[in-house]
């Protein structure tokens, strides 16, 4: 009688575990009702749109070997907005767009050490303050080693960029092109180019469906006039994989929403010449609502964590080092970038007023 208790449990589940088995297999999963949503971008000539950014985080810098009295550490805490035009200028035969854009506004606050660094741009005039009082502009414009240069000569100008229908960037032209291309994005980070485009794939989404996206980029590390000379540059790697999570309707329009998971290296002693990227990582996660009919992204916001290690030889960050020793650098840091895109309606024209006769 103990002997048969004791394989009752297991008999037990014997039994349960054939019941199961002898019972209708269930059916499989249905295949999808609809054939799916295909997104493009529409380009229409004469489409005016502006662009509104917002960027908010921290940063924790370490500099080792750098100029006499400067400190070891530097914990920053920053937050910009920026607005961008851009209109349509052309449409080719096969959907591609060109589109030309131009800064409108800027402004970035940073809290170092307890100073407070403001930098402005607005009516084609660039300034910086540090709390409260004016200060003069650096060589080569706002630039720092790893920065994109912030000259007013180049931010007055505006660019051109050739996009396709799948928010490909073909080219970047303009001024402007050397200091876009400084910022992930240029070359598809999952964010967008700033807000201008996201790859989208060639064939209709399922709700759930995800498509990968890679892409090699050469970034310039640096302005001229930082220390870095001219034609120094790294190459990027970038890989993403896009979600289109759901469909949402927001008042009349139908949008897209998408999850992205992106990330971008670079190999080891990228770069040449006074700096060198001896450690860069990435990462971007976000969302972006697109509009289906209008053919356009709608908003985004993303999260960025980045971590960047960089060799410099003497004098590259503005002065020799403690005995004219190589210096290096690196940084922490963690952002929250919201992009807004909203069309710029014309005045409606004013009727004429008839005489009366």
């Amino acid at each position: 009688m103990t002997h048969t208790l004791r394989w009752a449990p297991a008999l037990l589940a014997l039994v349960a575990g054939g019941t199961l088995l002898a019972q209708e297999a269930p059916p499989p999963p249905a295949p999808p009702t609809t054939e799916g949503v295909r997104l493009a971008y529409k380009w229409i000539r004469g489409r005016k749109s502006r662009l509104a950014m917002k960027l908010k985080g921290e940063m924790a810098v370490s500099i080792e070997g750098g100029p006499a009295g400067a400190p070891n550490q530097m914990p920053i805490t920053m937050s910009g907005e920026a607005s961008m035009l851009q209109h349509v200028s052309t449409v080719a035969k096969d959907g591609t767009g060109t589109v030309a854009a131009s800064l409108d506004a800027l402004k970035i606050l940073m809290d170092l050490m307890g100073n407070s660094m403001v930098m402005r741009y607005q009516n084609g005039k660039f300034s910086m303050s540090m709390n409260g009082q004016n200060m003069p502009m650096p060589p080569g414009g706002a630039g720092a080693p790893g920065m994109p240069g912030m000259d007013p000569k180049l931010l007055r100008q505006p660019f051109t960029m050739r996009i396709s229908r799948l928010g490909k960037i073909l080219s970047v032209k303009g001024p402007a092109s050397t200091v876009m291309s400084s910022f992930p994005g240029t070359g598809q980070t999952g964010m967008g180019a700033g807000g201008f485009a996201l790859q989208l794939p060639d064939h209709p989404l399922q709700v759930g469906e995800a498509w990968e996206e890679t892409q090699q980029m050469n970034i310039p590390i640096g302005p001229p006039g930082a220390g870095l000379g001219r034609g120094v540059s790294m190459n990027m790697e970038m890989r993403a994989i896009h979600t289109l999570r759901k469909i949402i309707a927001k008042g009349m329009r139908r949008l897209a929403v998408i999850d992205t998971d992106a990330s971008i290296s670079v190999p080891e002693s990228a770069g040449a010449g006074p700096i060198s990227i001896t450690n860069m990582n990435t990462n971007v996660t976000g969302v972006t609502y697109f509009d289906i009919g209008r053919g356009e992204i709608s908003s985004s916001k993303h999260d960025v964590n980045l971590s960047l290690a960089m060799g410099m030889d003497p004098g590259a960050l503005g002065g020799q080092g403690a005995g004219g020793q190589n210096a290096s650098f690196s940084l922490d840091g963690s952002f929250n970038v919201t992009v807004t895109n909203t069309p710029v309606t014309a005045a409606p024209a004013k009727s004429a007023v008839r005489r009366k006769r």
